[in-house]
């Protein structure tokens, strides 16, 4: 199958991160793709690397007429048999040039705070029932949604990545570490995970993993320092491989003030690590409340703190909990369930 990929994105976040893992797994059966959006860009310098065709389209906001008599250009040569939109900007285009071309065409709904611009499109991928509801809410036909769970790989975890960087950070071998792992940016709650922390008394230790070069970075840096939490907290930058660090973690922390469903709390369950999570978007959705992890109400630090104490305390039940995050991966968020999904979605489109 040949299929054109749209997205208006410059930096790494989920739905950059997901649709890598789409492309790399068509390439890997054959099939023909082309990706259309920003060439100056994390996504397209991966794609770079495995070899994946692109054309610069800037889109200069929905209605760059340039961007898209490019784009319908690039698709007259390339003759794809369905247009694949990604986030708002990339769903608008892709859908504009699809009714154009006469080309099926599905985009996926990333958030649950953006409805506009889907309406083009002959299917909405909703990376959990929660964007579904939201979509729903906002006068979308229900026919024309489907549920497709994001799909991480299955991260290796090995023990030797463990000690090492335990050993670099100054992380005792027995010490208990809880992490986050995600943009640094306020609907993402580092500061509601330093209020619970100081909350239990500091006990083990705390690690960000994220670019904090952005204004909530410096939010957190500042809050970190006032709460005198900064030998107990640890800072790590962007990582494009997240999986060594998460071998270092015992409980995972998703205070998010918004969630869609976010893959670094799949990548947790799929490295057997349980996810302390608020009762936000798509969160409750992979964590299994008492079975894989806990849910919490959102920006309760109290609540949260209860969580972490109880999971600290309890090694066994970290075990447990660390076994059947690994199931619920195996059984719903897997990349290769994800990918199944939708290519049978696309030929269903192409039929």
């Amino acid at each position: 199958m040949k299929v054109a990929f749209v997205l208006h994105s410059h930096k790494l976040g989920g739905a950059e991160k997901h649709l890598l893992i789409l492309i790399k797994l068509l390439k890997n059966e054959n099939h023909e793709v082309v990706f259309l959006g920003p060439k100056d860009s994390w996504l397209s310098d991966q794609l770079s690397i495995i070899g994946v065709e692109q054309h610069h389209i800037p889109m200069h906001g929905f209605y760059d007429i340039f961007s898209l008599a490019k784009i319908i250009k690039v698709l007259k040569r390339f003759k794809p048999e369905l247009i694949h939109g990604h986030l708002t900007r990339g769903a608008f285009y892709a859908g504009l040039a699809s009714k154009y071309l006469k080309i099926p065409s599905v985009a996926t709904a990333h958030s649950t705070n953006t409805w506009k611009h889907f309406q083009y499109v002959d299917r909405i991928i909703c990376v959990s029932n929660a964007v579904k509801n939201f979509l729903l809410h906002k006068g979308y036909d229900e026919n024309k949604l489907r549920v497709i769970y994001n799909g991480v790989i299955e991260p290796f975890v090995a023990i030797e990545d463990r000690l090492r960087l335990r050993k670099e950070l100054y992380v005792d071998k027995d010490d208990v570490l809880f992490g986050m792992i995600s943009r640094i940016i306020h609907e993402k709650g580092h500061d509601i995970a330093l209020e619970a922390f100081d909350e239990i008394g500091r006990r083990g230790k705390l690690i960000f993993v994220g670019d904090f070069n952005t204004e909530f970075g410096q939010v957190v840096k500042n809050k970190i320092n006032k709460m005198g939490l900064s030998e107990n907290v640890l800072l790590v930058g962007q990582q494009d491989n997240v999986y060594p660090y998460l071998s270092m973690l015992d409980i995972f922390l998703s205070p998010s003030r918004r969630e869609a469903m976010p893959l670094a709390i799949l990548e947790a369950l799929g490295a057997g690590v349980p996810v302390i999570g608020s009762n936000t978007g798509g969160i409750p959705e992979a964590v299994d409340h008492g079975v894989n992890g806990f849910i919490f109400p959102s920006e309760n630090a109290k609540e949260m703190a209860k969580y972490m104490n109880k999971l600290y305390d309890d090694l066994d039940l970290r075990k447990q909990m660390g076994i059947n995050a690994k199931k619920s991966f195996n059984d719903r968020f897997s990349a290769d369930i994800m990918y199944k999904s939708i290519l049978k979605l696309y030929h269903e489109l192409k039929n």
